[in-house]
C-alpha cells in the first residue's frame, strides 16, 4: 500500500513539474531604433570621448510585449437545411463585439474538427455531432457558406423531371488541407475564434 501511494506521490510531482516547465507562450513586436552613438566602456583618462565609440545605423529590435489573448466563441444555426443562416467569420465575431483572429492559423471548430486548445475551448457546444479524425483538435482554417437555390419543375428546362428541392443554405468549417468535402451536420460551424 505503501509503495502505491508513493508511486502516485511520484506521479503527481513528475506531472507538476512537467506542467510548471511547459514555457508560457512569448509575444514579440518590432520597434524602430533611430540611429545612434554606441560607446563602450574605456578606461581612457583622456578629454577623447569618442574612445570605444561607434555609430548605430537606425535599426528594428524584436521587443517582448503582452500576448493579445482570442477565445472561442458559439455560432449557432449553422447547418445546412432551408433554415441555416450563411455567417462569416467577422460577421459571427461582431456579434460578439469582437474582431475575427485565428489560432495557430485555426479559425473556426465543427463537430469533425472539434478545438481542444485556446481560450474557451471546453465552451464550445456540439449541437451537430462529433466525429471525424479532428485533423489534431486544434479546429478548421476556412468557413465556407452554402446558399443553394430552391430547384423544381418551372425553374430550368431540364430540370422538370426532377423533384423539387427547397432552398438549402448554411456555413461550414473545413481545412485547406481536406480533400473531399462532404457538407455534413458535423461539418456545420459551431464556433469562431476571435479577439
Amino acid at each position: 500500500m505503501l509503495n502505491r501511494i508513493v508511486g502516485v506521490a511520484v506521479a503527481i510531482a513528475t506531472f507538476a513539474a512537467v506542467g510548471g516547465a511547459m514555457a508560457a507562450e512569448k509575444c514579440y513586436k518590432d520597434v524602430a531604433v533611430p540611429s545612434g552613438l554606441s560607446c563602450s566602456d574605456s578606461s581612457s583618462k583622456s578629454a577623447d570621448f569618442t574612445t570605444g565609440c561607434k555609430i548605430v545605423p537606425a535599426h528594428t529590435e524584436k521587443v517582448e510585449t503582452a500576448c493579445e489573448v482570442g477565445r472561442w466563441v458559439n455560432v449557432a444555426g449553422t447547418r445546412v437545411s432551408s433554415a441555416g443562416t450563411v455567417i462569416t467569420h467577422s460577421q459571427a465575431c461582431a456579434a460578439h463585439g469582437l474582431q475575427p483572429y485565428n489560432i495557430n492559423g485555426n479559425i473556426c471548430a465543427s463537430g469533425r474538427r472539434p478545438a481542444r486548445v485556446g481560450n474557451g475551448w471546453e465552451t464550445i457546444i456540439y449541437r451537430y455531432g462529433t466525429g471525424g479524425d479532428g485533423h489534431g483538435y486544434d479546429g478548421g482554417d476556412k468557413v465556407e457558406t452554402r446558399n443553394q437555390a430552391a430547384r423544381g419543375p418551372g425553374n430550368c428546362s431540364s430540370c422538370d423531371s426532377r423533384p423539387s428541392t427547397p432552398a438549402r443554405k448554411g456555413t461550414l468549417c473545413y481545412n485547406n488541407r481536406m480533400g473531399e468535402k462532404n457538407d455534413e451536420a458535423t461539418d456545420s460551424l459551431v464556433a469562431v475564434y476571435c479577439r
